[in-house]
């Protein structure tokens, strides 16, 4: 289920402030075999021993990727020949679909179908899913929307009651990672046992 040959899970923090988040999403993405990136500035050091205890034993298992800015992080994407918003984006010699996940979007993340563009390829095509969270004071600036529209990104929130303004980070982003991997899951069994493979 995490170990998928033509399925790479992404988990990208933008500016993340509180140590303990980021440490906990850590511990996560070992768990769900993901890869975490940073974008830098941070509001911590990574060696601080809150994000040390939060991530336990687990930092020299993560697949960890670190960006000093906004600008650095998106220059891993090839965009240039992608003129339509319905094209995958390239990172690497794969495709790449992203979502961000904010309060103020209007689309629910259990509503979408994350592997929409996948299906219409052949199995063993390989995709890599970015599921991006904001910091806990600032959420997604300006200027990381503006890359952002450049990658055909596609905005989602996490419902909850009107008296809340926001969840907590890391339980944002293991919401979000399970709805993706469950969904995975979905799409692997349902392209197998539609083809008889």
């Amino acid at each position: 289920m995490f170990d998928l040959d033509f399925i790479s899970y992404n988990i990208v923090l933008v500016n993340p402030d509180i140590p303990q988040n980021t440490g906990n999403i850590a511990r996560l993405c070992v768990g769900i075999n993901a890869c975490l990136h940073l974008i830098h500035p941070l509001g911590f050091s990574l060696e601080s021993k809150f994000a040390k205890r939060a991530g336990l034993d687990y930092w020299d298992k993560l697949k960890l990727a670190e960006y000093k800015n906004i600008n650095d992080f998106f220059t891993i994407f090839d965009s240039r020949n992608t003129t339509k918003s319905n094209e995958a984006i390239i990172y690497g010699n794969k495709k790449s679909l992203h979502f961000a996940f904010s309060s103020k979007s209007n689309s629910i993340y259990f509503n979408h179908d994350f592997f929409a563009k996948q299906k219409l390829c052949s199995l063993g095509e390989h995709f890599c899913y970015f599921l991006y969270f904001g910091s806990e004071t600032n959420g997604l600036s300006s200027l990381f929307e503006s890359y952002f529209a450049d990658i055909n990104g596609v905005y989602l929130t996490i419902p909850m009651s009107d008296d809340c303004r926001c969840l907590n980070l890391s339980n944002a982003v293991s919401i979000a990672s399970y709805e993706l991997i469950r969904q995975s899951h979905l799409y692997v069994v349902n392209y197998y046992n539609s083809n008889n493979v």
